[in-house]
């Protein structure tokens, strides 16, 4: 994924940025690379809270990606209601222009 593409999530397919179904996209900023959500998607600091469990659920606008190793994963929550994990697989360094992602979509 580069930054002039998006991802639809539950469709499993890179799109064009202007797409309706876009859940997230990738940009630079300020030096920075950043996972930014699209068109009502959600980046969420985890996916399930569960009982007990003392962190609540927030929505994130965007996070920067350069820096995090190979197996880190972010949260999604995509337009339709569904719950995504996405695993980086490899590192992300600073300048890089481009990621790779593993994505798991959990159905309703």
């Amino acid at each position: 994924m580069g930054s002039s593409e998006a991802v639809d999530l539950d469709m499993r397919a890179l799109v064009p940025l202007t797409a309706s179904a876009a859940n997230f996209r990738l940009n630079e900023d300020g030096g920075g690379l950043y996972l930014a959500s699209l068109n009502r998607a959600k980046l969420l600091n985890v996916c399930v809270v569960l009982p007990g469990d003392s962190r609540k659920q927030r929505e994130i606008p965007s996070i920067r990606v350069d820096g995090l190793s190979k197996n880190s994963e972010i949260c999604m929550k995509t337009i339709r209601g569904r719950y995504s994990k996405l695993f980086f697989t490899r590192d992300v360094q600073p300048g890089d222009n481009q990621i790779t992602v593993h994505v798991v979509t959990r159905e309703k």
